[in-house]
């Protein structure tokens, strides 16, 4: 049970590492967590990549703004 809780928060702050790896590369400060948001996105981290993907996805695929 405590190994499944460890494994839990170290997905959490892997997630969050690779957030401030993304906003490094394409310098979007504006969109770095703050400290509160970091902790609550090691709680509910799950959401939070599901929201990046789908973003994701909706930029990639029907983002016409550019074009």
């Amino acid at each position: 049970m405590l190994s499944t809780i460890i494994y839990y928060v170290i997905a959490g702050v892997a997630f969050n590492f690779l957030w401030d790896l993304v906003i490094s590369k394409f310098q979007a400060e504006d969109n770095r967590f703050t400290m509160l948001e970091r902790l609550v996105v090691v709680v509910i981290w799950p959401v939070a990549v599901l929201f990046f993907f789908y973003t994701l996805i909706k930029n990639l695929f029907f983002n016409n703004d550019q074009e």
